[in-house]
C-alpha cells in the first residue's frame, strides 16, 4: 500500500542496497590504506613476488599496451601513492562521489595492483557506499559504463545472495558483456555463491586470503 501510494503522488522508491562487499575485514577498513594519525599511506606487504622472468615478461608486453581494469567498488583513494598515477576515469553511482569513504576499493585495487604483471591502468567505478553496500541498478549501470570506456576487464569484489540460476539481470548483463572479451572476475561469496558470480561468463573467485598492509616506505 505504501509503495502504491508513493508512485501515485510521483514519488521516487528507493532501491534496496542488496549489493554488499565480500569480504572479512572490518566495517570501515580504511585503517589498512591510510593512517590517519600519521597522514601515511599503506600498502600490501606479503603478496607472493614475482619471478624475474615473468616480470621481464609483464615489462615487454607492457611496452606495446596496457590493460584497462575497472574496479567496481567502494571507490579509491585518489591521492594514494600507488594509485593517483594509474587511475584514468572515475565516475560514482552513489551520490558521495568517486573517493573512497570507506577503504574496501582502495585496497582491493593496491592488492590487484601489486599481483598484476602486466602495466595495469584502473577504472574507479563507485558502485557501493561508505557502508559496503549499493543498488543492483547502480551495479549494472557500472558494468555498463566500464564495457563503454573498453575496459578490458571488470573486478567485481561484490555480490548479491539470493537465490539465482544464473539468469537474473545483472548475471545477464554481465554474461553479455563477457561474450564482448571483457574477462568479468567476481568474488564467489563467503556464505554461498552470489551474483554475477553465478553468471556462466564470469570467473568465480575464492578463498580467505590474509592481506598485511603496512606503511610505504618513501
Amino acid at each position: 500500500m505504501i509503495s502504491k501510494d508513493c508512485k501515485e503522488m510521483g514519488m521516487t522508491i528507493p532501491s534496496q542496497k542488496v549489493v554488499r562487499a565480500l569480504d572479512n575485514l572490518p566495517g570501515r577498513p580504511m585503517d589498512c590504506v591510510y593512517d590517519a594519525s600519521t597522514g601515511r599511506y599503506l600498502e600490501p606487504v606479503n603478496l607472493p613476488s614475482r619471478p624475474l622472468k615473468l616480470r621481464l615478461l609483464g615489462w615487454t608486453i607492457g611496452m606495446f599496451s596496457r590493460s584497462k581494469v575497472a574496479i567496481l567498488d567502494t571507490g579509491m583513494l585518489a591521492n594514494h601513492p600507488r594509485l593517483r598515477k594509474k587511475i584514468v576515469g572515475a565516475v560514482d553511482f552513489t551520490g558521495e562521489g568517486p573517493e573512497d569513504l570507506n577503504g574496501h576499493g582502495t585496497a582491493v585495487a593496491l592488492v590487484l595492483l601489486a599481483s598484476s604483471f602486466v602495466p595495469t591502468k584502473l577504472l574507479n567505478v563507485k558502485v557501493l557506499d561508505k557502508d559496503k553496500v549499493g543498488t543492483k541498478e547502480d551495479l549494472i549501470a557500472g558494468m555498463r559504463w566500464a564495457e563503454k570506456f573498453g575496459v578490458d576487464m571488470i573486478n567485481l569484489s561484490l555480490g548479491i545472495l539470493q537465490d539465482c540460476d544464473g539468469t537474473c539481470d545483472v548475471c545477464q548483463v554481465a554474461n553479455r558483456i563477457a561474450r564482448t572479451g571483457v574477462i568479468i572476475c567476481a568474488a564467489a561469496g563467503n556464505e554461498g555463491l552470489t551474483c554475477p558470480a553465478r553468471a556462466d561468463g564470469v570467473l568465480a573467485a575464492g578463498g580467505s586470503p590474509t592481506v598485511i598492509f603496512a606503511p610505504i616506505n618513501r
